[in-house]
């Protein structure tokens, strides 16, 4: 009987493929939904959103969670650890997920986003229409936060298991992610009923909607978006995303 060739990464974009395929896998992701009186800053319902997300996270695998210094992005982080069904890691506080340090007049987008109101602030902000004075430019921002949480994945792997980082997140900094990559989250539709939800009016991305990131075994990238599959390819001006 012949024996069965092994399968080069990213011949297949099947999800199934690809986490077998893979020396491990990252997750770029925004926080629950926000809300309510409680302390933690999210809704009971954003309690279950959290803990649905954490028990459709690929399995048998070893689960890493990072996140900011904020309250509900430590909340989200602490139902997905919690909630997993798997093996897990480390919970861990990871500054670089933190909007904030990329704030260099924190007064003035606070009065923005009164004035304007947020998320509509976070897409002036991706448009380029506010300037560095105010925040940090997008593109260098989501370089920044991707290469950050990569260095991390590898920081965190453990030999001999397969790797899963969850790295919780603001919608601003995810946005930011895809726009260095080239990606504008407006044009990417889910490529199946996946969710019939949408974004809330204005908003990039749902609560706990993420990317995620394949490692290949010479840490080749490829990127899973709304179940499209995209390569992750060096070129001069940077990392790209290009359509699988």
């Amino acid at each position: 009987m012949p024996l069965l060739k092994s399968r080069k990464f990213g011949s297949s974009m099947k999800t199934s493929h690809l986490i077998a395929d893979s020396r491990g896998m990252f997750i770029i992701g925004r926080h629950t939904t926000r809300g309510g009186s409680a302390p933690t800053g999210i809704t009971p319902e954003g309690e279950m959103r959290a803990e649905w997300s954490s028990r459709n996270l690929p399995k048998g695998v070893l689960l890493h969670v990072a996140h900011p210094n904020k309250p509900r992005h430590a909340a989200t982080a602490q139902i997905i650890y919690k909630s997993y069904p798997g093996e897990r890691g480390m919970l861990m506080e990871f500054d670089s997920l933190n909007f904030d340090r990329y704030l260099t007049n924190a007064k003035e987008f606070d009065r923005l986003c009164e004035l304007i109101k947020d998320p509509a602030v976070t897409q002036m902000w991706l448009r380029g229409e506010i300037g560095p004075e105010v925040v940090n430019e997008a593109k260098g921002v989501g370089r920044t936060i991707l290469a950050d949480v990569q260095k991390k994945f590898h920081e965190s792997e453990v030999k001999g298991k397969k790797n899963l980082l969850v790295s919780i997140t603001s919608a601003g900094a995810e946005g930011a992610i895809l726009k260095s990559l080239g990606i504008d989250p407006m044009t990417v539709k889910p490529k199946k009923a996946m969710s019939k939800e949408r974004p809330a009016a204005g908003d990039l991305l749902r609560f706990t909607e993420g990317m995620l990131f394949f490692v290949g075994p010479k840490n080749e990238l490829i990127m899973k978006f709304r179940g499209r599959a995209f390569k992750i390819v060096r070129k001069s001006s940077g990392l790209v995303a290009v359509r699988a």
